[in-house]
């Protein structure tokens, strides 16, 4: 997820990550494969990155970003 740029929109097609409580945490923000995601922008100083989700934002852990694959579709206009 860390690849998208703020406003670009990708599908999410992997998470590289096998410990069931993160995946459950991931699951309740929406964060599984086949959700369209928007980042929203990134917060650096904190380490964070604001995803957009089904219309809900999220503020994700840098790690945890890097573990989420999502493939670019387009910018949103």
């Amino acid at each position: 997820m860390i690849n998208l740029n703020p406003k670009e929109q990708g599908i999410l097609v992997k998470i590289t990550e096998e410990k069931p409580d993160v995946l459950r945490h991931l699951a309740t923000l929406g964060l599984v494969p086949g959700t369209t995601v928007e980042m929203e922008e990134r917060e650096l100083s904190r380490g964070t990155i604001m995803v957009k989700v089904m219309e809900s934002n999220h503020a994700l852990d840098h790690d945890i970003a890097s573990i989420i694959w999502v493939k670019r579709s387009h910018f949103k206009r």
